[in-house]
């Protein structure tokens, strides 16, 4: 399946990387090594497919997408040459220390390899909205270069409109937040995509389909994500697959009440949450609102190294790595209401990891204390008020590895 670089900046790499991949900023104005449109190029084709999705998306592009053709090797170096200049100091650390405090991912898993290794995998091109040019991988066959064409170059036509740089700010310290933004612009650029082959082969549009699930399999099934995949964290490949799948469901929804300008209003009033992918209702409901947890109180007066919320969708892929019974996992994710983790460097050095959560009732945040098994952590009192839940780990001074331990703040 097509990626798209993205930036969120790494202000939450997981989500970051998961939608990494429709945006690759200062690199160059062109790609290393890249190979300019020719008649012969896999780029001539990209000015009729422009065109072509334009239509479909209601969105007349307005000016060219320049085009270029880069091999694996120069994608893998494009994309770590990125993550040297773009993530601020210690970032993957951060995050890497507080994924595996939580049980998200494996202690012995190289978290900053991993993931790009991860995706530069499952790349199949990809469109950079800082220069505005679209990089097809020189290396995927010929029969998927329409396809990834109409999908990286959707997300041109979303750039010219809604800007995207600004749209996945580094400014979000908020990982959920951007997951579910993630989400909408894979969502949209899915089903413009299919909409593309659909037109071609005569078929309806998605707006007129009762439901995607089967669609969904049958991509999924038909080898969407290459085999690779599997080698790595079940929440990384979770995560790899929910902008495309949970995104274009939600798309989906807007589609089927009110086409391509509903997904148009969609940019304009993004959604908070993954629970408002998953739960498309609670987007279109006013009164929705994530519960906010400060940062300041949760650190308890220890320096704030890294701060994120986790979200459901996360939630549900921690829970799931325990738990194979998929509709009790979602059930114990779905009544999420806010949460918040911190990083943080207390008394001596001491670096503690806190993890609050908060949920819609104390039913809901009991089948999550239920079903999630932490390893090492410190179940923290609380009044009852709110159905709040909090975890802290105790590491040792870096590089030590991470001990269960006393508070020492």
């Amino acid at each position: 399946m097509s990626k798209s670089f993205r930036r969120n900046g790494f202000f939450r790499i997981f989500a970051f990387i998961a939608a990494l991949l429709f945006v690759m900023t200062e690199v160059t104005a062109e790609p290393p090594g890249a190979k300019t449109s020719t008649d012969q190029s896999p780029c001539a084709i990209v000015p009729g497919i422009v065109a072509q999705v334009g239509k479909i998306r209601g969105l007349t592009a307005k000016g060219p997408v320049p085009c270029y053709v880069k091999n694996k090797e120069e994608v893998a170096t494009s994309l770590k040459a990125l993550v040297k200049e773009k993530i601020p100091e210690n970032r993957l650390e951060y995050e890497g220390t507080v994924y595996k405090a939580i049980g998200l991912i494996p202690a012995d898993f190289d978290y900053a390899k991993g993931l790009i290794e991860l995706y530069v995998s499952q790349l199949g091109g990809y469109y950079d909205p800082a220069h505005r040019y679209f990089v097809m991988a020189g290396w995927i066959p010929a029969a998927f270069q329409v396809p990834v064409a109409a999908h990286e170059l959707t997300h041109a036509l979303q750039d010219q409109y809604f800007d995207l740089n600004t749209f996945t700010s580094p400014t979000i310290d908020n990982g959920d937040t951007l997951l579910a933004r993630s989400a909408l612009i894979e969502g949209d650029a899915t089903a413009a995509m299919m909409d593309f082959v659909r037109k071609g082969s005569g078929q309806k549009s998605l707006a007129d389909e009762k439901d995607v699930s089967a669609i969904l399999l049958q991509n999924l099934a038909g080898g969407g994500f290459s085999p690779t995949v599997s080698k790595f964290p079940q929440s990384l490949q979770l995560t790899l697959y929910f902008p495309y799948t949970s995104g274009l469901r939600f798309a989906h929804e807007l589609l089927r009440r009110g086409k391509y300008k509903a997904i148009d209003a969609a940019f304009k009033n993004p959604p908070v949450s993954t629970t408002q992918i998953l739960h498309p209702e609670k987007y279109f409901d006013t009164n929705y609102k994530v519960k906010e947890i400060d940062d300041n109180t949760l650190a308890r007066g220890c320096k704030i190294l890294h701060r994120d919320t986790i979200g459901e969708f996360i939630i549900s892929a921690l829970l799931s790595q325990d738990n194979s019974d998929k509709l009790l996992v979602s059930q114990a994710a779905a009544g999420w209401a806010g949460d918040r983790v911190l990083l943080t460097e207390c008394a001596h050095g001491t670096r503690i990891v806190r993890w609050r959560t908060v949920w819609e009732s104390d039913l809901d945040r009991t089948q999550f204390l239920n079903l999630f098994k932490p390893n090492g952590a410190l179940l923290e009192p609380h009044d009852g008020s709110d159905y709040v839940s909090e975890f802290t780990w105790t590491t040792l001074n870096p590089p030590g590895p991470r001990t269960a331990g006393p508070l020492l703040d």
